[in-house]
């Protein structure tokens, strides 16, 4: 690319401006290339490698409501339809379904395997399935042992019977998986599902009556005078702010 002369001279007189009034930029490259940028990009990544951040909340507020809402366990039932935002998928889903299939047996070695991975397990061992030639045990044995008693799922086989032959459906009595095969149905992020009743979060839990929303004369008394202590608390503090008494806790500022 060729310069006229007039160009040449308004060129110069730029660069010359620049280096009187940002002598730093004389130190700078004026252009920067895309491998130049992909560099230090990777540079600064490696960098931050090892850093780990970590975030401590500061305020009672802020305490309580990660406490009692962005809590992860409190996340999983959505208060929106009442159902899991999360669910089993993918490798885990067919791996719990090949688990709970009518053929499917484990020997005690396996048993003892699984077990000893199980947080709140007793130490006792069900009946096997089959004792003889070998003692063996069924998947859905296995699996009723991690289910929460008190846990009852009801979905119809097709052909409305006790002992469906094609063992679809499912049943699950107080924690125990009478037939039945895992699916999407029973552990995906679907309505009344295992994982929404193990939470205990369904309707009927949260169903409650209007007399149910009125408190007693006790509870309101002690209502009223705990938002009394508060006010008071919140006055003095304005009267100390106002008069420069107030010192600010470590790390915070005053209005915090």
């Amino acid at each position: 690319m060729s310069l006229s002369g007039r160009e040449v001279k308004q060129a110069r007189f730029i660069l010359l401006n620049l280096a009187r009034l940002y002598p730093q930029a004389l130190f700078f490259p004026l252009r920067t290339t895309r491998e130049e940028a992909m560099q230090r990009k990777a540079l600064f990544m490696r960098q931050t490698a090892g850093q780990v951040n970590m975030h401590v909340p500061q305020s009672e507020e802020t305490r309580a409501e990660l406490s009692q809402i962005a809590w992860v366990p409190r996340q999983i039932i959505s208060p929106q339809a009442n159902k899991p935002v999360m669910g089993i998928v993918q490798d885990t889903l067919c791996g719990i379904r090949k688990f709970t299939l009518r053929d499917a047996f484990l020997d005690w070695n396996q048993v003892q395997n699984i077990l000893l991975w199980v947080p709140d397990w007793d130490g006792l061992v069900p009946t096997p399935a089959i004792l003889k030639p070998k003692p063996l045990w069924s998947g859905k044995q296995i699996l009723s042992m991690v289910i929460p008693r008190g846990i009852n799922i009801l979905r119809g086989a097709e052909d409305k019977s006790n002992n469906p032959v094609f063992d679809d459906g499912m049943l699950i009595e107080n924690g125990e998986i009478i037939f039945g095969t895992m699916e999407k149905k029973t552990v995906g992020a679907s309505q009344g599902g295992s994982r929404e009743r193990a939470r205990g979060d369904s309707a009927a839990v949260h169903c409650i009556g209007i007399g149910d929303t009125i408190a007693d004369k006790g509870t309101m008394e002690f209502i009223t005078k705990k938002i009394a202590e508060c006010k008071t608390n919140v006055v003095n503090i304005i009267e100390d702010a106002t008069h420069d008494r107030l010192k600010a806790a470590l790390g915070m500022a005053i209005r915090q």
